[in-house]
């Protein structure tokens, strides 16, 4: 096995979480996921002259549609519900750093809440607790390296190996400067190998770098450097590096949130695709020549070639005729799309029901009382990570007194119905509320204790912009206005 193999269900889930974290992240990203390969795009013969054509007409086709952003929407919305009230901290003065540094320059809370998004998005997220080495340095230095909980996404974390329950190794990806050779203001981004092994009953953190090997595509990776970090002058006899799942905070993927929801949303934008390139060819009429002159004699009547405007003017014999040939729009493809919206909407609002029930949305009202909902979990799993965080934290201060970081979890109360919550989701996702009315709407239940001014504030201060219309709704504004135009002209002849 080399150092860069990769876990099996990590392969799997990486397509995942990529089209995942594309749909939640907006236009930009779904453009570049689908020019990468990973929307199915039409199928355009290509040669071998033309393929800056062909993908310039990709380009085309999938930068023409508008991305109806409801996964990225719902993603804050239920950020902003976690977030609706403050988390409950407790530390002793020494850990005070965390205020402002807890991974070396983000607040905890800025680091949490990372946490949460990405538990949110794509059910997985994993930090480190760490802490540069004090050997060598004065009582004062060591009181001021303060340790670290370094975040890793997903993505990073390709690696891992259990004996039992117990983690043996993780092996991470992390970016590096490397200033470039005999220039002295350029530097380049790398890649390094962090790899946590546990031998012989301690903890290694090891940094593996590769270099160019004989073949010149090949990279050779060496280990650069193996430290054995220390707790209060004590090896660490087990891996400080924590899972955070939305299942559980085990090293097994678990499901991914916003799965479902993305790959609806991926498909609207794919059907908005077809539309608008539909729109655009049967947009366009194309003229067809009937003539019984030849290539020379048309060229010499019409020096200019043919002229389809408005006032042109062509040259003709008396049997020869010019048509239009248009093709035909169809209604399926915004009728699918509209459903797509319905259903995207039907997804959101089933990431926040009880997971134990199969009752549809509405047969009953949501018992959260009772049982844990997804978001519910997922608060209540990032709290639990970050407070055994927290703890290898204050092992390598030397603390022993009781550290804890809590995260909220009320978010609705018992006697609100799957109704009430659905409309304030579909609200977000169509762009008539923004996120941080979550944060508003159920004041009653807790949601937040910001003034009507305060929240106005807020919402002023996100610069919201509303969402975007159905084709059907376009369609019939279109006709609205025209008979309006229609209308003041006849007034004005009167």
């Amino acid at each position: 096995m080399g150092i860069l193999d990769k876990n099996k269900d990590y392969e799997q889930a990486l397509p995942l979480w990529t089209q995942t974290r594309a749909a939640v992240e907006g236009k930009n990203a779904v453009l570049e996921l689908a020019m990468g390969g990973g929307l199915c795009s039409p199928l355009y013969r290509t040669t071998k002259t033309n393929h800056e054509q062909v993908r310039l007409r990709k380009f085309n086709y999938w930068n023409r549609a508008k991305y109806f952003n409801a996964t990225g929407r719902t993603s804050d919305a239920y950020g902003g519900m976690i977030w609706s009230k403050p988390p409950a901290p407790e530390w002793s003065p020494q850990m005070s750093f965390l205020d402002e540094t807890a991974d070396g320059s983000n607040s905890i809370r800025e680091v949490a809440q990372k946490v949460t998004d990405d538990m949110i998005d794509v059910g997985r997220y994993g930090m480190l607790a760490d802490m540069g080495s004090t050997d060598g340095q004065t009582m004062a230095e060591q009181e001021a390296n303060n340790p670290r909980a370094i975040g890793y996404i997903s993505d990073q974390i390709y690696y891992w190996r259990e004996d039992g329950n117990t983690l043996q190794e993780v092996r991470l990806t992390e970016s590096y400067q490397e200033k470039v050779k005999d220039n002295d203001f350029d530097y380049e981004t790398k890649t390094q190998v962090r790899r946590l092994i546990m031998i012989d009953g301690v903890y290694h953190n090891q940094v593996w770098r590769g270099k160019e090997g004989s073949n010149s595509k090949d990279k050779v990776y060496s280990m650069v450097s193996d430290a054995t970090p220390k707790a209060s002058g004590k090896l660490f006899n087990l891996i400080p590096f924590q899972f955070f799942g939305a299942d559980d905070n085990s090293p097994a993927i678990g499901s991914i949130p916003m799965f479902d929801l993305g790959s609806q949303n991926l498909g609207h934008y794919t059907l908005d695709a077809d539309n608008r390139d539909n729109l655009h060819y049967h947009g366009q009429g194309m003229t067809n020549i009937f003539t019984s002159m030849d290539t020379t004699e048309f060229d010499e009547n019409n020096p200019n070639g043919l002229d389809v405007g408005a006032k042109g003017r062509n040259l003709l014999k008396q049997d020869d005729k010019v048509e239009i040939l248009q093709i035909e729009a169809t209604g399926a493809i915004p009728a699918e799309m509209l459903r797509d919206e319905q259903r995207m909407i039907m997804l959101g609002a089933q990431v926040v029901t009880d997971t134990s029930s199969t009752a549809t949305l509405g047969a009953k009202e949501m018992e959260f009382g009772a049982s844990t909902s997804t978001l519910k979990r997922i608060s209540q799993n990032a709290t639990s990570g970050l407070n055994q965080v927290l703890e290898w934290m204050q092992l390598f201060k030397g603390i022993a007194t009781p550290i804890s970081y809590t995260l909220n979890t009320e978010f609705v109360t018992d006697d609100m119905t799957p109704e009430q919550v659905n409309a304030h989701i579909v609200a977000v996702q169509q762009g008539m509320l923004p996120p941080s009315s979550f944060g508003d709407t159920a004041r009653k239940a807790g949601f937040t204790k910001l003034t009507n001014d305060e929240i106005k504030t807020a919402i002023e201060d996100e610069a919201f912009v509303p969402g975007g219309t159905t084709e059907e709704q376009a369609t019939l504004e279109a006709e609205i206005e025209r008979l309006k135009e229609e209308n003041a002209a006849l007034k004005a002849g009167e």
